[in-house]
């Protein structure tokens, strides 16, 4: 980006043609936006403001090797170290799924929907724990529960709860294996313990993606995110509900609910296979893009 003094605007400018042809426009407005937010500690509406103001040598450095970084189609979040998600600013590394705005679709589902006083939430496949910690933020007097298999993202969303003062537990689960590193015995929450089973609510957004579409995906996502939290086999696409639906049937309270993302092509077949292991009230919602992106379905 050359050694030269730089301001606000010609920083932006310069992003903007550099970028420009491998995102689309308002992409790049928007990644221009999250970086300068990030690095000069600025908010949105004060970027224009100062627009004049000069760089320091040492933040030109910094934009300049996001820069590279972004023409390498690197996820602009994994550069900041964090990602917006439903009102809350959660801590992100590159051994974790990005979270995206059709999962806040979901969140914000279950938050219209619940009409209970204190409900009893397990996510599956936690993650960075954006799901729990944002129904635990939105629903109050909730009880969540986020379990994973990857040991980073346990670290990870232990730090985002601990970092956004939410009392939210995650543990170690594995859903194909069984193994545990929890039980109901051990999980309290204001000093009850909960027995099996204990749910009001299971929520995941589980690996969907069949294998067969990772060379049609973006760079950024197929180079970058962590293949185990988006792909599963390609003639067995619907594995993570299989195990969801045996696992939840065990753990839900009767008339609880199941929400879960799901393939926008797979929803007629997804609803399926939730109803012909004993789930009812099967509902696909779509998302903002008017894709089928979301399923419900109820318990006994």
């Amino acid at each position: 980006m050359g050694a030269s003094p730089q301001n606000i605007q010609s920083l932006r400018e310069n992003i903007k043609k550099e970028l420009h042809g491998l995102y689309p426009g308002r992409e790049i407005n928007t990644i221009t936006e999250i970086l300068i937010m990030h690095r000069l500690g600025l908010k949105r509406h004060e970027i224009g403001l100062r627009r004049e103001e000069l760089l320091e040598t040492g933040d030109q450095e910094w934009f300049g090797e996001a820069l590279g970084k972004l023409k390498d189609q690197y996820p602009v979040q994994y550069i900041t170290g964090t990602a917006e998600f439903a009102g809350l600013v959660l801590k992100i590394t590159p051994g974790v799924l990005i979270p995206r705005p059709e999962t806040e679709e979901l969140v914000d589902w279950i938050v219209r929907e619940n009409n209970i006083k204190e409900p009893v939430i397990l996510d599956i496949g936690s993650g960075s724990g954006c799901i729990a910690l944002a129904l635990k933020s939105m629903i109050e007097n909730s009880r969540v529960l986020g379990l994973d298999i990857s040991p980073e993202a346990l670290t990870l969303s232990r730090e985002n709860a601990e970092r956004l003062g939410l009392q939210v537990d995650f543990a170690y689960y594995d859903l194909r294996s069984g193994e545990k590193g929890w039980d109901f015995q051990d999980w309290n929450f204001k000093g009850h313990a909960f027995k099996g089973p204990a749910f009001d609510i299971i929520v995941s957004n589980p690996p969907y993606v069949p294998e067969s579409e990772k060379v049609t995906m973006d760079r950024n996502v197929a180079d970058y995110e962590p293949h185990n939290a988006l792909f599963v086999p390609a003639d067995d696409p619907l594995v993570s509900y299989r195990l969801i639906a045996s696992f939840a049937s065990d753990q839900l309270k009767n008339g609880g609910s199941v929400y879960v993302e799901i393939h926008e092509t797979l929803a007629g077949e997804t609803g399926d296979l939730f109803k012909q292991e004993g789930y009812h009230d099967i509902e696909v919602r779509r998302d903002i893009n008017g894709k089928d992106r979301m399923l419900k379905c109820r318990w006994k």
